[in-house]
Protein backbone atom coordinates (compact mmCIF):
# COMPACT_ATOMS: atom_id res chain seq x y z
CA UNK A 1 0.00 0.00 0.00
CA UNK A 2 1.40 3.40 -0.96
CA UNK A 3 1.08 6.75 0.69
CA UNK A 4 -1.24 9.34 -0.84
CA UNK A 5 0.60 12.66 -0.91
CA UNK A 6 -1.51 15.75 -1.66
CA UNK A 7 0.21 18.38 -3.74
CA UNK A 8 0.82 20.86 -0.92
CA UNK A 9 2.11 18.13 1.38
CA UNK A 10 4.48 16.87 -1.32
CA UNK A 11 6.00 20.34 -1.53
CA UNK A 12 6.44 20.43 2.23
CA UNK A 13 8.04 16.98 2.33
CA UNK A 14 10.57 18.00 -0.31
CA UNK A 15 11.27 21.32 1.39
CA UNK A 16 10.41 23.25 -1.75
CA UNK A 17 9.55 26.94 -1.52
CA UNK A 18 6.73 27.24 -4.04
CA UNK A 19 3.61 25.43 -5.23
CA UNK A 20 3.19 24.77 -8.95
CA UNK A 21 3.34 27.95 -11.02
CA UNK A 22 2.54 28.61 -14.64
CA UNK A 23 4.41 31.20 -16.77
CA UNK A 24 2.04 33.97 -15.68
CA UNK A 25 3.06 33.25 -12.05
CA UNK A 26 -0.47 32.32 -11.01
CA UNK A 27 -0.70 29.27 -8.78
CA UNK A 28 -2.07 26.01 -10.14
CA UNK A 29 -4.02 23.69 -7.92
CA UNK A 30 -3.42 19.99 -8.32
CA UNK A 31 -6.73 18.77 -6.95
CA UNK A 32 -7.35 15.20 -5.78
CA UNK A 33 -6.97 13.71 -9.26
CA UNK A 34 -10.30 11.90 -9.06
CA UNK A 35 -12.39 12.39 -12.20
CA UNK A 36 -16.11 11.55 -12.51
CA UNK A 37 -16.55 7.93 -13.53
CA UNK A 38 -12.82 7.13 -13.29
CA UNK A 39 -11.37 4.45 -10.98
CA UNK A 40 -9.81 5.59 -7.69
CA UNK A 41 -6.51 7.41 -8.00
CA UNK A 42 -3.53 5.20 -7.04
CA UNK A 43 -1.73 6.09 -3.87
CA UNK A 44 1.40 8.21 -4.29
CA UNK A 45 0.19 9.60 -7.63
CA UNK A 46 -0.53 13.23 -8.51
CA UNK A 47 -1.93 14.23 -11.93
CA UNK A 48 -0.33 16.91 -14.07
CA UNK A 49 -3.52 18.05 -15.79
CA UNK A 50 -7.22 18.44 -15.19
CA UNK A 51 -9.79 15.79 -15.98
CA UNK A 52 -9.64 14.67 -19.62
CA UNK A 53 -6.60 16.86 -20.18
CA UNK A 54 -8.29 20.13 -19.22
CA UNK A 55 -6.00 22.91 -17.98
CA UNK A 56 -5.54 22.99 -14.25
CA UNK A 57 -7.65 25.68 -12.56
CA UNK A 58 -5.93 28.80 -11.34
CA UNK A 59 -6.44 30.98 -8.33
CA UNK A 60 -4.88 34.20 -7.14
CA UNK A 61 -1.42 34.10 -5.53
CA UNK A 62 -2.78 35.86 -2.43
CA UNK A 63 -5.35 33.13 -1.92
CA UNK A 64 -2.78 30.39 -2.41
CA UNK A 65 -0.54 31.74 0.34
CA UNK A 66 -3.18 31.21 2.97
CA UNK A 67 -2.53 27.93 4.70
CA UNK A 68 0.65 27.28 2.70
CA UNK A 69 3.17 25.24 4.75
CA UNK A 70 6.27 27.02 5.98
CA UNK A 71 9.50 26.41 4.10
CA UNK A 72 11.55 23.65 5.68
CA UNK A 73 15.19 24.32 6.56
CA UNK A 74 17.29 22.50 3.98
CA UNK A 75 19.77 20.06 5.53
CA UNK A 76 21.03 18.34 2.40
CA UNK A 77 23.05 19.08 -0.67
CA UNK A 78 21.02 18.08 -3.72
CA UNK A 79 21.71 17.68 -7.42
CA UNK A 80 19.18 17.49 -10.26
CA UNK A 81 18.86 13.96 -11.66
CA UNK A 82 18.97 13.79 -15.46
CA UNK A 83 16.94 11.30 -17.48
CA UNK A 84 20.10 9.29 -18.28
CA UNK A 85 21.02 9.16 -14.58
CA UNK A 86 17.51 8.04 -13.72
CA UNK A 87 17.68 5.26 -16.30
CA UNK A 88 20.86 3.92 -14.62
CA UNK A 89 19.49 4.29 -11.08
CA UNK A 90 17.73 1.70 -8.87
CA UNK A 91 14.58 3.86 -9.11
CA UNK A 92 13.76 2.53 -12.57
CA UNK A 93 13.09 -1.04 -11.42
CA UNK A 94 10.87 0.17 -8.58
CA UNK A 95 8.78 3.04 -9.91
CA UNK A 96 8.02 2.03 -13.52
CA UNK A 97 6.15 -1.20 -12.66
CA UNK A 98 3.77 0.88 -10.53
CA UNK A 99 2.93 3.11 -13.50
CA UNK A 100 2.66 0.14 -15.86
CA UNK A 101 0.29 -1.70 -13.55
CA UNK A 102 -1.89 1.36 -12.98
CA UNK A 103 -1.98 3.02 -16.39
CA UNK A 104 -0.06 0.90 -18.91
CA UNK A 105 3.51 0.78 -20.21
CA UNK A 106 3.02 3.06 -23.25
CA UNK A 107 4.23 6.13 -21.37
CA UNK A 108 6.75 8.82 -22.24
CA UNK A 109 8.92 9.11 -19.14
CA UNK A 110 10.01 12.59 -18.05
CA UNK A 111 11.98 13.95 -15.09
CA UNK A 112 12.13 17.58 -13.97
CA UNK A 113 9.51 19.00 -16.38
CA UNK A 114 9.86 22.75 -16.72
CA UNK A 115 6.14 23.38 -16.23
CA UNK A 116 6.16 21.66 -12.83
CA UNK A 117 9.26 22.98 -11.00
CA UNK A 118 7.85 21.93 -7.63
CA UNK A 119 7.86 18.25 -8.63
CA UNK A 120 11.52 17.63 -9.57
CA UNK A 121 13.71 14.58 -9.11
CA UNK A 122 16.79 15.18 -6.97
CA UNK A 123 19.66 13.21 -5.51
CA UNK A 124 20.73 14.51 -2.10
CA UNK A 125 23.66 14.03 0.24
CA UNK A 126 23.19 14.35 3.96
CA UNK A 127 25.16 17.19 5.55
CA UNK A 128 24.91 15.79 9.07
CA UNK A 129 28.13 14.65 10.75
CA UNK A 130 29.11 11.24 9.32
CA UNK A 131 30.66 8.92 11.94
CA UNK A 132 33.94 7.28 10.92
CA UNK A 133 34.91 3.85 12.25
CA UNK A 134 38.49 2.66 12.71
CA UNK A 135 39.38 -0.24 10.42
CA UNK A 136 41.96 -1.54 12.93
CA UNK A 137 43.79 -0.50 16.11
CA UNK A 138 46.23 2.40 15.65
CA UNK A 139 49.88 1.52 15.01
CA UNK A 140 52.04 3.71 17.25
CA UNK A 141 55.75 4.46 17.51
CA UNK A 142 57.71 6.41 20.12
CA UNK A 143 60.63 8.56 19.02
CA UNK A 144 62.77 11.45 20.22
CA UNK A 145 63.04 14.77 18.44
CA UNK A 146 66.08 16.83 19.34
CA UNK A 147 65.95 20.62 19.53
CA UNK A 148 69.39 22.22 19.31
CA UNK A 149 70.63 25.37 20.98
CA UNK A 150 73.92 26.97 21.96
CA UNK A 151 75.06 28.94 25.04
CA UNK A 152 77.19 31.83 23.86
CA UNK A 153 80.37 33.13 25.47
CA UNK A 154 79.56 35.16 28.55
CA UNK A 155 76.07 33.65 28.90
CA UNK A 156 74.79 30.95 31.25
CA UNK A 157 71.54 29.95 29.52
CA UNK A 158 69.74 29.72 26.21
CA UNK A 159 66.00 29.93 25.34
CA UNK A 160 64.55 27.14 23.21
CA UNK A 161 61.04 26.70 21.81
CA UNK A 162 59.24 23.40 22.33
CA UNK A 163 55.94 22.21 20.84
CA UNK A 164 53.37 20.69 23.18
CA UNK A 165 49.99 19.12 22.44
CA UNK A 166 48.70 17.02 19.54
CA UNK A 167 48.53 17.29 15.77
CA UNK A 168 46.94 15.15 13.09
CA UNK A 169 46.97 14.88 9.32
CA UNK A 170 43.91 13.47 7.54
CA UNK A 171 43.88 12.25 3.95
CA UNK A 172 40.26 11.60 2.97
CA UNK A 173 39.71 9.57 -0.21
CA UNK A 174 36.50 8.68 -2.04
CA UNK A 175 36.75 4.89 -2.31
CA UNK A 176 33.24 4.36 -3.71
CA UNK A 177 31.39 7.13 -5.49
CA UNK A 178 27.65 7.30 -6.13
CA UNK A 179 26.25 7.16 -9.65
CA UNK A 180 25.21 10.82 -9.32
CA UNK A 181 28.11 13.29 -9.33
CA UNK A 182 27.35 16.83 -8.30
CA UNK A 183 28.63 19.72 -10.39
CA UNK A 184 29.88 21.44 -7.24
CA UNK A 185 31.90 20.25 -4.26
CA UNK A 186 30.04 18.96 -1.22
CA UNK A 187 30.78 19.89 2.38
CA UNK A 188 31.24 16.77 4.49
CA UNK A 189 31.88 16.56 8.24
CA UNK A 190 33.43 13.34 9.55
CA UNK A 191 33.09 12.28 13.16
CA UNK A 192 36.58 11.14 14.24
CA UNK A 193 36.74 8.23 16.70
CA UNK A 194 39.08 7.96 19.70
CA UNK A 195 42.63 7.16 18.63
CA UNK A 196 43.65 5.54 21.90
CA UNK A 197 45.47 8.18 23.87
CA UNK A 198 46.13 10.91 21.30
CA UNK A 199 43.55 13.64 21.68
CA UNK A 200 42.52 14.98 18.26
CA UNK A 201 39.48 16.94 17.11
CA UNK A 202 36.28 14.90 17.19
CA UNK A 203 35.12 16.22 13.81
CA UNK A 204 36.75 17.07 10.50
CA UNK A 205 35.15 19.32 7.87
CA UNK A 206 36.22 18.85 4.24
CA UNK A 207 35.06 19.92 0.79
CA UNK A 208 35.01 17.11 -1.78
CA UNK A 209 33.76 16.49 -5.32
CA UNK A 210 33.06 12.88 -4.20
CA UNK A 211 34.49 11.55 -7.47
CA UNK A 212 36.02 8.06 -7.39
CA UNK A 213 39.64 8.40 -6.19
CA UNK A 214 39.21 12.06 -5.18
CA UNK A 215 41.54 12.80 -2.25
CA UNK A 216 41.99 15.75 0.11
CA UNK A 217 44.56 16.25 2.89
CA UNK A 218 43.69 18.38 5.91
CA UNK A 219 45.91 19.23 8.90
CA UNK A 220 44.50 19.49 12.40
CA UNK A 221 47.17 21.20 14.51
CA UNK A 222 46.34 21.59 18.19
CA UNK A 223 49.88 22.23 19.39
CA UNK A 224 51.16 25.25 21.27
CA UNK A 225 54.74 26.47 21.50
CA UNK A 226 56.34 27.11 24.86
CA UNK A 227 59.73 28.66 25.62
CA UNK A 228 62.20 26.67 27.77
CA UNK A 229 65.29 28.21 29.32
CA UNK A 230 68.18 25.76 29.52
CA UNK A 231 70.93 26.60 32.01
CA UNK A 232 74.63 25.81 31.54
CA UNK A 233 77.86 26.29 33.52
CA UNK A 234 79.89 27.20 30.42
CA UNK A 235 79.39 28.11 26.77
CA UNK A 236 78.53 25.25 24.45
CA UNK A 237 75.65 23.25 22.98
CA UNK A 238 72.37 22.82 24.83
CA UNK A 239 69.83 20.37 23.46
CA UNK A 240 66.28 19.37 24.37
CA UNK A 241 65.05 15.82 23.83
CA UNK A 242 61.31 15.85 23.07
CA UNK A 243 59.34 12.58 23.31
CA UNK A 244 57.01 11.99 20.38
CA UNK A 245 54.29 9.38 19.99
CA UNK A 246 53.08 8.96 16.40
CA UNK A 247 50.07 6.79 15.51
CA UNK A 248 48.70 5.86 12.10
CA UNK A 249 45.30 4.34 11.38
CA UNK A 250 42.64 4.22 8.68
CA UNK A 251 38.96 4.91 9.27
CA UNK A 252 35.94 4.41 7.02
CA UNK A 253 32.76 6.49 6.79
CA UNK A 254 29.59 6.10 4.74
CA UNK A 255 27.99 9.26 3.36
CA UNK A 256 24.28 8.61 2.77
CA UNK A 257 22.91 9.60 -0.62
CA UNK A 258 19.22 9.32 -1.50
CA UNK A 259 16.78 10.09 -4.30
CA UNK A 260 13.80 12.30 -3.57
CA UNK A 261 10.99 13.75 -5.67
CA UNK A 262 8.88 12.63 -8.61
CA UNK A 263 9.01 10.68 -11.85
CA UNK A 264 6.58 11.70 -14.59
CA UNK A 265 4.58 9.46 -16.93
CA UNK A 266 2.92 11.12 -19.92
CA UNK A 267 0.40 9.06 -21.93
CA UNK A 268 -1.00 9.43 -25.44
CA UNK A 269 -4.56 8.96 -24.15
CA UNK A 270 -6.17 9.65 -20.80
CA UNK A 271 -5.60 7.19 -17.99
CA UNK A 272 -8.01 7.47 -15.08
CA UNK A 273 -9.03 10.79 -16.60
CA UNK A 274 -5.54 12.30 -17.07
CA UNK A 275 -2.78 12.40 -19.69
CA UNK A 276 -0.02 13.21 -17.18
CA UNK A 277 0.79 11.44 -13.93
CA UNK A 278 3.63 11.83 -11.45
CA UNK A 279 4.68 9.27 -8.85
CA UNK A 280 6.67 10.11 -5.73
CA UNK A 281 9.80 7.99 -5.25
CA UNK A 282 9.43 8.26 -1.47
CA UNK A 283 7.05 5.31 -1.60
CA UNK A 284 9.88 2.98 -2.69
CA UNK A 285 11.90 0.91 -0.19
CA UNK A 286 15.02 2.63 1.16
CA UNK A 287 17.38 0.34 -0.76
CA UNK A 288 15.83 1.47 -4.06
CA UNK A 289 16.29 5.14 -3.19
CA UNK A 290 19.83 4.97 -1.75
CA UNK A 291 23.23 5.33 -3.40
CA UNK A 292 25.84 5.83 -0.70
CA UNK A 293 29.43 7.11 -0.89
CA UNK A 294 32.29 5.37 0.95
CA UNK A 295 35.10 7.56 2.29
CA UNK A 296 38.38 6.49 3.90
CA UNK A 297 40.41 8.69 6.23
CA UNK A 298 44.12 7.89 6.56
CA UNK A 299 45.11 9.49 9.86
CA UNK A 300 48.58 10.27 11.17
CA UNK A 301 48.44 11.70 14.70
CA UNK A 302 51.39 12.91 16.76
CA UNK A 303 51.54 13.67 20.49
CA UNK A 304 54.29 16.01 21.70
CA UNK A 305 55.08 14.76 25.20
CA UNK A 306 57.71 15.09 27.92
CA UNK A 307 61.10 16.66 27.33
CA UNK A 308 64.51 16.93 29.01
CA UNK A 309 67.36 19.37 28.48
CA UNK A 310 71.07 18.58 28.33
CA UNK A 311 73.88 21.13 28.19
CA UNK A 312 77.51 20.08 27.74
Amino acid sequence: MYLIIPLTLASAVLGLPHPIRNPSNSVLTGGSGACPGAPPVPSGAIPGDGCNGAPLPTRSPSASRRGQPKKRQDTSHCAVVTLAQYQASPLKAGIEPIASNEWGSDFNLVVNPSDFPDRPLHFCYSTSTIPATLNDSPTCQVSISQIHGNVLDGATDVSLQVAQGNAASHTVTTQKASSIVSSTSVGVTLGIPDLGGIDVSQSLAIESDLVQGDSHTTDDNQTTTITITAHATKPGPCNIDLNLTTCTVEATATLPGFYTGFVWFNYPTTRQGHFKWSLTVEQLPAEQRSDNVTLTDSITATSYGNFTSLCT
